[in-house]
């Protein structure tokens, strides 16, 4: 099992609630800064994010 953690202020989609990002940074800059982690297995990807405000 590996965790990846990151961060990102990309833009997300749907713009209502966000379920992927974008390909361009959010217009609201660092107001939309996430973080998250991804734990990869050999089975299956798990992705949490946190918004915050």
């Amino acid at each position: 099992m590996t965790e990846i953690f990151f961060g990102t202020n990309r833009n997300g989609r749907p713009a209502r609630q966000p379920t992927r990002f974008g390909k361009r940074f959010s217009a609201a800059g660092l107001t939309n800064l996430r973080f998250g982690k991804a734990i990869v297995n050999n089975k299956a990807i798990r992705i949490g994010a946190k918004i915050t405000s």
